[in-house]
């Protein structure tokens, strides 16, 4: 791709961390994964955007949650940079949170096998997501993303999160084998 040519997202993150809140539960406990998802932009120039990230991803019942912290650096021409923020038609979910979850996908993973408690699915910010497989099933709630008249600054993207707006959309729950 040109595009890949021509832009870097380089991630810092500053928090990772995965907490089991129920003992008596399992990895093939059956649940929601609900996601919250707050960007702030802390600085542009002409080829470059930082935004802070956050992104907690919980479960109904309240068996395990998710959460990475860190900064994004967007380096690129400015169309290239704006594709990255842009939200596609058939989602409401921006690029550059897509870039950050497939990249951090590896390590939620791992530690959720460790901890033995459900793993959200790799698909889980596609509207939507079924699968035939039960470990490959995620019920997942897409975010809703917010924009501001700042453009990027302020996005925030939720599912019963800060503004309450979002409204769940079903898919297949993740069950037991």
């Amino acid at each position: 791709m040109s595009e890949r040519d021509s832009l870097s997202i380089q991630l810092n993150l500053r928090t990772l961390s995965v907490d089991k809140l129920d003992e008596n539960t399992n990895r093939n406990t059956p649940v929601t994964f609900r996601v919250n998802v707050k960007f702030d932009e802390t600085s542009r120039k002409v080829e470059e955007t930082t935004v802070e990230f956050g992104i907690t991803v919980s479960t109904e019942p309240s068996i395990a949650r998710f959460g990475v912290e860190g900064l994004a650096v967007v380096k690129g021409k400015a169309g290239d940079i704006e594709r990255v923020f842009a939200t596609p038609p058939d989602s409401k979910v921006p690029n550059l949170l897509f870039e950050i979850y497939d990249r951090l996908y590896t390590a939620v993973y791992v530690t959720s096998s460790i901890l033995d408690v459900p793993c959200p699915s790799p698909l889980l910010l596609k509207s939507g997501v079924q699968s035939e497989k039960p470990m490959e099933a995620a019920q997942a709630e897409t975010p809703m993303v917010e924009r501001g008249a700042a453009g990027v600054a302020g996005m925030k993207a939720g599912v019963a999160g800060a503004s309450g707006a979002a409204s769940p959309e079903s898919a297949t729950p993740q069950g037991s084998q």
